[in-house]
């Protein structure tokens, strides 16, 4: 079971970070985030059994103090690891689970209540999943601060209440004042957390790397400042994901610049699901890297093929992409033109190396807007879009091979 468990948290974690559509959500990461989530309690069952197998003394502490313990170790494992891979699945799976082993002991059927350290402690693990539930659902959001605060006080006198209700039926007046104090606990502990459910996730610069010499992660390429009908054989336009003259693989992008004025660029659309707040202006920064051909201080028609290329990174709420306007290819945000940036997109630098002044060889080169970082707002679905291209003033054959690109988002 530990190598299956193993497995699925394997298979979890790339689940966790790819792109997933609505279908895929469902038919591929709810399955095993339910299957991953039985395991994860039945490895902790296994464990407990293994060791009563094994005559395990405990230390000398009591079996009713180790259940509450074994527990509460459940509740870390669970929590933690729903709200790192933001899985609502998985922690209901442990929500389930506990709310089973509360009707056992609480049931006349079952132990009807004698083991009191453990009843205390799994209705304090459901309180704390609920919260952590709450948590992941709310982090995708941005909410109003007072209606963050209503909702999680109501929650808690819901709580208060249920708790009220049951020990007070089952064990009497001295179990009800100990649950009432730690009700309290739970209520002071909810209210330090309040800030972190609502705002954290907004707050905190979100860091995403995308390394492309191991996979394209769902980057596409275009083309755009060109006619419609445009003669394949005159423009050679090329895109794909290949291998890199400096190694491993890379995104791949070529283009003859007859009109003068091409832009060739990759983009990718980043959602909720990267950590993004519905409708929140962010400030963006974007880090990208690419090997290039083009030696510093050569001569070219129409400009040097190194300074006369340049090179920008961009955010928008819409998809950057090329529409027909009067017969030509524009950009649908504003990128600006050649050396100039947009209200979409800033200039990082362009692509002349800065070593060797060949044109065989190709050089590594690492731009970015670190000091000019870009201002965008999500959409309703708390998504947008970022992209890095080159601005083409060289009227010759440009290619370049993208290597990496690394984006930190911080809610302004």
């Amino acid at each position: 079971m530990v190598v299956l468990l193993v497995c699925l948290i394997y298979i979890v974690h790339i689940i966790s970070k790819e792109d997933l559509s609505l279908r895929d959500k469902i038919f591929i990461r709810l399955p095993f985030s339910v299957y991953f989530g039985w395991i994860s309690v039945a490895t902790i069952a296994n464990v407990t059994v293994l060791l009563v197998r094994w005559n395990w003394d405990g230390f000398g502490i009591s079996e009713a103090i180790w259940a509450a313990i074994i527990v509460a170790v459940g509740l870390i494992i669970g929590a933690v690891t729903a709200v790192e891979n933001r899985d609502i699945a998985y922690a209901l799976v442990f929500l389930w689970a506990y709310a089973g082993i509360l009707i056992k002991h609480t049931s006349a059927g079952g132990f009807s209540g004698q083991y009191t350290e453990v009843v205390i402690t799994v209705i304090a693990c459901i309180v704390l999943l609920v919260t952590a539930l709450i948590y992941i659902i709310w982090s995708g959001k941005r909410l109003d601060k007072k209606v963050e605060k209503l909702a999680l006080l109501t929650f808690l006198f819901i709580c208060r209440y249920s708790l009220y209700k049951i020990i007070n039926y089952k064990r009497g007046r001295n179990m009800l004042k100990m649950i009432k104090k730690l009700s309290f606990v739970f209520l002071a502990l909810v209210l330090f957390m309040m800030p972190l459910v609502g705002c954290s996730s907004v707050n905190e610069p979100i860091d995403i790397n995308f390394d492309l010499n191991q996979d394209a992660e769902g980057w596409a390429g275009g083309f755009t400042d060109l006619p419609v009908e445009y003669e394949q054989d005159i423009y050679q336009l090329d895109y794909g994901y290949v291998d890199s003259p400096l190694g491993g693989k890379a995104l791949m992008l070529s283009s003859m610049n007859r009109s003068d004025d091409i832009f060739m660029f990759i983009k990718k659309q980043l959602t909720s699901d990267d950590g993004l707040n519905p409708d929140t202006t962010y400030l963006v920064t974007i880090e990208v890297k690419f090997a290039s051909n083009a030696p510093a201080g050569a001569v070219g028609i129409g400009g040097p093929p190194g300074e006369a290329v340049y090179v920008k990174v961009g955010a928008s709420k819409i998809e950057p992409s090329p529409i027909d306007k009067d017969g030509f290819y524009e950009l649908s945000v504003d990128k600006g033109q050649q050396s100039s940036g947009g209200y979409d997109a800033v200039v990082v630098g362009n692509v002349a190396k800065l070593v060797n002044d060949d044109f065989e060889t190709y050089e590594l080169k690492t731009l970015d807007n670190q000091d000019n970082p870009l201002e965008v707002t999500t959409d309703a679905d708390g998504n947008m879009w970022i992209f890095a291209g080159t601005d083409s003033g060289f009227e010759g054959l440009t290619t370049l091979y993208y290597t990496e690109v690394n984006v930190t988002i911080e809610a302004k």
